[in-house]
């Protein structure tokens, strides 16, 4: 009976602690992979098209 109140309530704890500690730093590090990465990308993908069309005109 105990290992059946307890230890889940142990894993559940555990995990938590982990999904509340872990994730957001594995998201922080994602994002900013992304932001440093496809961001530059878009924005001269913009900047390149902004030149093209409205600085000529």
């Amino acid at each position: 009976t105990t290992n059946t109140a307890t230890i889940p309530t142990i894993n559940a704890t555990t995990i938590f602690a982990i999904n509340t500690t872990t994730i957001p730093t594995i998201n922080a590090t994602t994002i900013s992979a992304i932001n440093t990465t496809t961001i530059p990308t878009i924005n001269a993908t913009t900047i390149s098209a902004i030149n093209t069309t409205t600085i000529p005109t």
